[in-house]
C-alpha cells in the first residue's frame, strides 16, 4: 500500500538503474538519480518524457491507497504489448512513467487516472538483455526484456473478502441499503454511478449506501477488492434496479348518440378506458354546456349549439386533451314514427294499439290524427299519451321521443274505414277500422232503452246512466259514447 501523504524523496536501485521517486500528485517518478549507462550498451537512461508519461492532477487532501495487477512483466528480445491495471477509489488521482524510452505508453482506460484504470505499453525490440521500470500510481513494476535477473516481488499477504447487498433490487424511485462486507484486511470498492456511499474500508463492515431515481430499468455490479499490499480475488456484489411502472394507457372509444342537432341540447354519452380528472368536454372546439364525470370510463355531456356539419369531440383532462376524431354530427331533425300501418276491429278503443315517434334529443315535432267519417263528418281518431292521465287530442306537439295510444270510436257503418297519423308532415302511421257487421236474416235491433250520453273531451263515462224507462239502472260501456241499457 502506498499513501500520498508524509511521503519524501528516495533513491533506489533497480538492477542497473538508479530511480528518483517524489511524492508529488501522485507519486510520479520524476528523474533519474544519477546517468547510468543502459544495458544496450548504445542507449542512455534518461527522465520520463511526454511519449512515456501520462499525469492528472488529483486533490492533495485525499488520503488514497492503490495497488497493481502485477509486479513485474516479462518480454523476449522481440518485445511486445504489455498492460496493468491500477485499483483505486473514486476521485483518487494517479500517474504512471517508464525509465527508459524503449518502453513507450500507449494508453488504456481512464487514462485520466482517476479511480481504477487500465494501463498499456509497447517494449522496443532489443539486442542485448536489459531491464526497465514502469512507475504507477507510486508503485514500481519491473519491465524484463531477455533472461536478465530482476529483484524478487514483494509478497502480499492474502485477503478473503465476501460481500452482501441488502437489499439487492431497488424500485425506480430512489433507495438506501447497506453493504454488509466481511474481510479481514483494508479493501476498496468501485461502484456504478447511480450508486453512492462506498469508496473504501478496513475488515468487516455494514456500509449504508444511496441508489438514484431512474427512468429506466439498470443493473449494476460493486466490486470490493484487497487494498495493495493485499492479494485474493474481489467480491462481487450485484444490484438491480427496476423501470418506472408503464402508466396505464387514456383513450377515448366512442360516442353515443353520435349525431344531433345544430340547436344543441343533445345528451350524449362518451365512453374510455383510464381517464384522469375530466375538466371539461368541447365539441369542435365549443365547450359543452354541461358535462359529468361519471367514473374513468364515463363521461356524459350535453352538446352546444354549432353549425351543421362533423366535429371532433375532445375531452379535457387534468394529464391532458383526448380527442375522438370526426365523432359528432350536426344535423336538422330526424323523425319516425312506427308502425307504418295499424288495424283496428270496429269497436270503440279508448287506448288501442301503441305508436312510437322517435326524434333526437332537442327535435321537436307536431303530431295530427286524421280520422273523419264520411257519414257524419266527426273525427273518429285521437291520440292518447301513454302513462299519461289526459284526455285524447288530434293534435299533439313533443320533443324527442314519445309512445302513444290511438284512441278510436266505435264504427257503426258497415264499411271499413281509413284515418291516419301525420308526423311533422311526412311520417305517417295508417289506421283502418273494420266496419260492423250484421248476420243474415237477423231481426231488427231494439230501440235504445235508455239515454245516450255521448263524451267528447272529458274523462270516462259514468259508472251508472240515469234509470230507464222500466226503472232499472242503467249500466256504462267503454268508450266515447257511453250507452245505458235497462
Amino acid at each position: 500500500m502506498v499513501s500520498r501523504k508524509n511521503a519524501s524523496p528516495r533513491c533506489v536501485r533497480v538492477g542497473n538503474w538508479t530511480v528518483h521517486a517524489a511524492a508529488v500528485a501522485a507519486l510520479l517518478v520524476t528523474a533519474a538519480c544519477g546517468n547510468p549507462a543502459a544495458p544496450d550498451t548504445s542507449t542512455q537512461a534518461t527522465a520520463p518524457t511526454a511519449a512515456n508519461t501520462s499525469r492528472v492532477a488529483g486533490t492533495p487532501e485525499e488520503n488514497c491507497t492503490y495497488s497493481l495487477s502485477t509486479s513485474q512483466q516479462r518480454f523476449d528480445r522481440t518485445g511486445g504489448e504489455g498492460s496493468l491495471t491500477v485499483q483505486a477509489p473514486a476521485g483518487c488521482s494517479w500517474t504512471v512513467a517508464a525509465d527508459a524510452p524503449w518502453v513507450t505508453i500507449t494508453g488504456g482506460t481512464n487514462m485520466a487516472g482517476n479511480g481504477t484504470g487500465t494501463i498499456t505499453y509497447r517494449v522496443a525490440a532489443a539486442a542485448e538483455d536489459r531491464t526497465a521500470t514502469l512507475t504507477a500510481a507510486g508503485q514500481q513494476v519491473a519491465i524484463v526484456q531477455g533472461t536478465a535477473g530482476v529483484p524478487p516481488a514483494p509478497t502480499a499477504a492474502p485477503c478473503a473478502i465476501s460481500a452482501v447487498a441488502r437489499p439487492g433490487a431497488f424500485s425506480a424511485t430512489s433507495g438506501s441499503g447497506t453493504l454488509e462486507v466481511t474481510s479481514a484486511c483494508a479493501w476498496v470498492a468501485t461502484v456504478p454511478s447511480w450508486i453512492t456511499g462506498v469508496t473504501r474500508g478496513s475488515g468487516t463492515a455494514a456500509v449504508p449506501f444511496a441508489v438514484a431515481a431512474t427512468t429506466v430499468a439498470r443493473d449494476g455490479t460493486i466490486v470490493i477488492s484487497p487494498a495493495a499490499g493485499f492479494s485474493g480475488s474481489p467480491a462481487s456484489v450485484r444490484v438491480t434496479q427496476a423501470a418506472p411502472a408503464a402508466s396505464p394507457t387514456v383513450e377515448l372509444t366512442g360516442i353515443n348518440p353520435s349525431t344531433g342537432v345544430t340547436d344543441g341540447g343533445t345528451a350524449v354519452t362518451i365512453t374510455g378506458a383510464n381517464l384522469p380528472a375530466v375538466t371539461g368536454v368541447r365539441f369542435g372546439g365549443v365547450a359543452a354546456a354541461s358535462f359529468n364525470a361519471i367514473s374513468a370510463t364515463t363521461v356524459t355531456a350535453v352538446t352546444p349549439a354549432r353549425a351543421a356539419g362533423t366535429v371532433d369531440v375532445d375531452v379535457v383532462t387534468a394529464s391532458g386533451t383526448y380527442t375522438l376524431r370526426n365523432a359528432f354530427t350536426y344535423g336538422g331533425c330526424a323523425v319516425t314514427v312506427s308502425p307504418s300501418s295499424v288495424s283496428v276491429g270496429e269497436a270503440a278503443v279508448f287506448q288501442g294499439p301503441p305508436i312510437a315517434i322517435t326524434a333526437q334529443d332537442g327535435c321537436t315535432w307536431s303530431a295530427i290524427a286524421e280520422g273523419r267519417d264520411p257519414a257524419t263528418g266527426g273525427n273518429w281518431l285521437a291520440l292518447v299519451p301513454v302513462g299519461v292521465e289526459a284526455a285524447p287530442a288530434t293534435t299533439v306537439k313533443g320533443r324527442g321521443t314519445q309512445s302513444f295510444a290511438l284512441s278510436i270510436q266505435a264504427n257503426t257503418a258497415a264499411t271499413a274505414r281509413t284515418g291516419r297519423v301525420v308526423v311533422n308532415g311526412t311520417a305517417v302511421v295508417t289506421v283502418t277500422q273494420a266496419g260492423t257487421v250484421t248476420p243474415p236474416n237477423a231481426p231488427p235491433s231494439a230501440p235504445a232503452r235508455g239515454p245516450v250520453h255521448r263524451r267528447h273531451r272529458c274523462g270516462p263515462c259514468p259508472k251508472a246512466g240515469p234509470p230507464s224507462p222500466a226503472g232499472r239502472p242503467g249500466r256504462a260501456v267503454p268508450g266515447w259514447r257511453c250507452r245505458w241499457r235497462g
